[in-house]
């Protein structure tokens, strides 16, 4: 128990050296790859949120859940990955507004799932949103065609 709290600030530690690497744009060990860097730092932070929430559920007191309000997650057919750049797309955008990043991810995560995916960690959302891979950004442009042609339906459709 008294570990954790020391395992988490090595790792905090790395994540900052790590970030603080020089990255040159346009270079990775293969074409279309995410930098290195990005990569270590993205699973730096999803050691650091699993630790972190592993903490807290040493202090936590289960309780009896009830059955107000509580709803289904919606199912999404994109990947986390996906669902994570769109959410940032929104955010960037002003699309949604908010403040901190980190209840955004969190509410993203308790309230969807994937097909891969039945329960969603905020950190890694929060992580895939900031350090997109080119089949991703490509895979969600596609998505984005698709809503855009069902639109210009909905558009005929009213003239």
């Amino acid at each position: 128990m008294h570990e954790l709290p020391l395992m988490l600030e090595k790792l905090q530690w790395y994540r900052k050296k790590v970030n603080q690497v020089f990255l040159k744009p346009g270079m990775a060990l293969y074409n279309g790859s995410t930098h290195i860097r990005n990569q270590l730092s993205q699973w730096l932070e999803e050691e650091i949120y699993f630790l972190e929430k592993k903490h807290q559920m040493a202090f936590i007191v289960p309780l009896q859940k009830t059955n107000s309000n509580n709803t289904d997650p919606i199912a999404t057919t994109l990947s986390v990955p996906q669902l994570a750049l769109i959410i940032r797309l929104y955010k960037d955008t002003g699309v949604i507004k908010v403040t901190n990043q980190t209840q955004l991810m969190e509410k993203v995560a308790r309230n969807f799932r994937t097909v891969a995916a039945a329960t969603l960690a905020a950190g890694s959302i929060n992580a895939k949103s900031y350090a997109p891979e080119m089949a991703t950004v490509k895979k969600l442009k596609d998505v984005l065609i698709n809503l855009m042609n069902q639109l210009r339906k909905i558009e005929t459709g009213l003239r």
